[in-house]
């Protein structure tokens, strides 16, 4: 089963080059992958990346677009105009992942729901760490910087490092097959954005009756970085199957 890979990057060419590192070396045989500049301030750090990455993946492919666009329109173009995969996976740039056979865990997921891998949040003096410690071999390594397993984000959301009831959410790392992905209506294609990616799709999911699965034993390492500027819009209110599967409107919140 051939796998597309999905990735979208907007400057901060340290982490992406920290991610791309861990994505090198994958044990699945037949994948793809995709990695889309959007918008990048600094567009030569981000083709140096790029230039050094490349030759070290099977099937590299990447996309520039000089205008800024939400996570939902990118990930929504690339994978229906340019990815070949049966099974697909979207994943973000900040994230180091744990493992090398990341692709067949996931693969091996039961289809009746996408799966997530758990995210966990690095503070920005465990960020700074990486650049000396010796984990590229070894990802897992990264767990053994002090404080790892008990830092709270308490300024995010007052949770556990990791969420003990698994990746409920998108998360930062989601696959699906194709087949599943087509027939979910994959995301919401609008520039104006609605909530945040994440919310939308989990509504959707509830409506349809569908969980997500978390994958055992893997995690990513979210690099820490300033925070964002989001356009969040109102979300919607999907009362039927069709309108979860993006196949006929829903009421949207008011402001």
């Amino acid at each position: 089963m051939k796998v597309s890979i999905i990735m979208s990057c907007c400057d901060r060419s340290n982490a992406l080059r920290n991610t791309l590192e861990s994505w090198t070396d994958l044990t699945y045989p037949n994948y793809e992958f995709f990695l889309y500049d959007n918008a990048s301030d600094n567009e030569a750090a981000i083709q140096k990346v790029v230039e050094e990455f490349s030759p070290r993946f099977p099937d590299f492919h990447f996309i520039r677009n000089h205008t800024h666009a939400n996570f939902n329109m990118i990930w929504n173009k690339v994978a229906k105009l340019f990815s070949t995969g049966e099974y697909v996976i979207f994943a973000m740039a900040d994230e180091i992942i744990s493992t090398k056979d990341i692709i067949q865990r996931m693969a091996e997921m039961p289809i009746d729901a996408r799966c997530s891998v758990n995210t966990t949040y690095l503070d920005p003096v465990m960020t700074k760490e990486l650049d000396t410690l010796k984990w590229k071999k070894d990802p897992r390594i990264i767990e053994s910087i002090p404080g790892f397993w008990n830092y709270k984000i308490a300024d995010l959301d007052n949770r556990d490092r990791v969420n003990p009831l698994g990746a409920g959410l998108l998360s930062h790392i989601t696959g699906w097959t194709r087949e599943k992905w087509e027939w979910f209506g994959w995301f919401r294609d609008e520039p104006t954005g609605f909530l945040w990616i994440d919310q939308d799709v989990v509504m959707r999911s509830r409506c349809l009756k569908i969980g997500t699965h978390t994958v055992p034993d893997v995690l990513c390492y979210h690099q820490h970085h300033a925070p964002g500027v989001f356009d969040i819009q109102p979300g919607y209110r999907y009362r039927n199957e069709r309108q979860a599967r993006l196949l006929e409107p829903a009421e949207r919140d008011r402001e």
